[in-house]
């Protein structure tokens, strides 16, 4: 019977990392009391070989699994980030004039293909062979945390407890595609992310290229590249406790609850946390879907 693909080993990663909690008892008085614990983490994780079959060295040397957005690479952690580097915005047809003429001087006909215009990157030659192509492609970012954990807080007064899970992350990027987002014919689907704030003209000192209609989607680059940090409320609950019914022996709480209420981030996508379950080795780019936000209430009884 004919195989069509299997699946294999195709390399090694290490991992490395310490983890830190610490938890104390901050106030602790008849009628008042509160908790805290603090969790701090930190994870080093790196692909250390990979076999050669399927495999690609790219212009520096590196050995990398995968053609996608992420890949491993020997030497960096799992889903780094994999595309071009670039010099900045062409901002004169000169300029156009003068790549093409040094590609020609090569041996090619365009530096980067027949439709660069003034306004677009330019992307960088970084096998030095006169052109762009997928081998000028390298590591531009990694999607891994300095830091990771989360701080619970507990506080009582008499009866009334509340209850704040936070969750948090330094560091790391995550992959925001709509941010070099171009017209489509129809105009559907659009997203004004950095709409406004495109190279013209009349817009000289933009970072972000020009628009073109029906522009292709820009090459992957560090300007699809965003922070991933963040600092949430993930839980959140407040308890009242009953006073206890001697003739029956019950015990009694009403509680609301919510989870996800706020989260500060600088990234501009719908949740810097959640990730795309269709994404290579880790899916660190913009998903379809936020983490959920629930509010729930109740009452419990013991008997």
């Amino acid at each position: 019977m004919a195989v069509g693909s299997i699946y294999m080993n195709i390399g090694a990663v290490r991992n490395r990392g310490v983890e830190f909690n610490i938890k104390g008892v901050v106030i602790d008085k008849d009628d008042l009391k509160l908790d805290l614990s603090l969790n701090i983490a930190s994870n080093q994780n790196r692909v250390t070989s990979l076999v050669p079959q399927g495999a690609v060295v790219n212009s520096s040397g590196t050995t990398v699994q995968g053609s996608g957005n992420e890949v491993l690479a020997v030497g960096y952690p799992m889903g780094s980030f994999f595309g071009y580097e670039y010099n900045g915005i062409i901002k004169n047809a000169q300029t156009i004039t003068d790549l093409n003429n040094l590609a020609k001087s090569k041996g090619f006909t365009y530096y980067d293909g027949n439709a660069l215009y003034v306004g677009q990157l330019e992307y960088r030659d970084m096998n030095g062979d006169g052109t762009i192509t997928t081998t000028d492609r390298t590591i531009i970012g990694s999607p891994d945390p300095d830091l990771f954990g989360g701080l619970t807080a507990s506080l009582t007064w008499k009866q009334f407890n509340i209850f704040a899970n936070f969750g948090y992350q330094l560091g790391g990027s995550k992959i925001y595609g709509k941010s070099l987002q171009n017209l489509p014919a129809q105009l559907s689907g659009l997203v004004d992310f950095n709409l406004y704030n495109r190279w013209s003209p009349e817009n000289p000192d933009a970072t972000i290229p020009a628009s073109y209609l029906e522009e292709g989607v820009a090459r992957m680059n560090r300007l699809q590249i965003f922070d991933a940090s963040y600092f949430r409320l993930q839980d959140i609950r407040i308890t009242y406790s009953l006073p206890k019914l001697k003739t029956i022996n019950m015990l009694g709480q009403i509680y609301i609850s919510a989870t996800n209420l706020f989260t500060i981030t600088s990234y501009p996508g719908v949740d810097p946390a959640t990730v795309n379950t269709f994404g290579n080795y880790g899916g660190n780019y913009e998903s379809s879907y936020p983490g959920l936000r629930t509010f729930s209430c109740g009452l419990k009884l013991n008997f």
